[in-house]
């Protein structure tokens, strides 16, 4: 009888590094997915029943299955499953996440005469880093609707780290746009490259990612409260620890992604609102 033997990941070597073996596991999980690939093919539905997940997990044949890094892939992907989302959920995270960005350029606009020399580029920080993140966020969502499986294929895409990437971005523009300060601004830059840089090593580390996304918003809210704006300090830390307690608690199922951006919606406005007084 003819021994079985996986196929080979697509255009890879055979290889044991941790890397291959988690590329190739995607390319069997995710029906041939490919980051390469997905942006010159037109997005299919996704036919999953979420009822009938579970934690299962083929392991690549070259990762025991008692090593750190077979329980890793499991931990990771039973996280996912346990927070899957139907493509209708999917659709309203990925709308419900450019409102704040129109909101944060309206105010902009309608600026006007409170523009100064001293808050015009605070204020354009502010539009620019939540206007960067909310499309790449939407596309991410997106592609979860309709072409990205859920489980650790989800986890590992190159969209989910390019969306968490953005954030740090956007965490970026926000320490300037609170500060007025390029002295306070160059460290939290350096801070948020080094930790987007860390989202796209070859292990996912969802706690790790959590932190360091956590820690950037202190950065970014420290500046505020530095000037006394306790009025503004309070309400980004009330949006933000409201938010994050759905974001955990996940309270209405598979609709509360989508909470969570209505819930964090009137942040970025309050952040153009607090670089306007500079």
């Amino acid at each position: 009888m003819p021994s079985s033997s996986p196929p080979p990941a697509l255009g890879r070597a055979r290889s044991s590094s941790f890397s291959e073996d988690a590329a190739r596991f995607l390319d069997d999980r995710a029906d041939a997915y490919s980051s390469s690939s997905i942006l010159h093919r037109r997005p299919r539905a996704v036919s999953y029943d979420l009822s009938s997940q579970d934690a299962s997990l083929s392991l690549p044949p070259s990762v025991p299955p008692s090593s750190s890094a077979a329980e890793e892939l499991r931990r990771t992907h039973a996280y996912m499953l346990s927070r899957a989302m139907s493509p209708a959920q999917e659709l309203l995270n990925a709308f419900t996440i450019l409102p704040g960005a129109l909101l944060s350029l309206l105010l902009l606009l309608s600026s006007g005469d409170r523009l100064t020399a001293s808050n015009s580029f605070p204020m354009l920080a502010a539009v620019a880093g939540t206007c960067l993140h909310a499309p790449v966020s939407f596309l991410y969502h997106y592609l979860c609707a309709t072409t990205i499986p859920p489980g650790y294929p989800r986890s590992a895409s190159v969209y989910r780290r390019l969306d968490q990437a953005m954030i740090h971005l956007n965490s970026a523009c926000y320490a300037y746009a609170l500060s007025g300060s390029l002295a306070y601004f160059l460290p939290c830059a350096a801070f948020n490259l080094a930790a987007g840089r860390l989202l796209f090593s070859e292990r996912v580390r969802p706690r790790r990612n959590k932190a360091l996304i956590a820690l950037s918003i202190v950065l970014y809210t420290a500046p505020v409260a530095r000037r006394g704006c306790w009025g503004a300090f309070a309400g980004m830390w009330a949006l933000v620890l409201a938010g994050c307690t759905c974001f955990a608690t996940y309270p209405v199922g598979g609709w509360s992604h989508a909470l969570f951006h209505l819930i964090m919606l009137p942040l970025p406005a309050l952040v153009v609102e607090s670089a306007a007084l500079l």
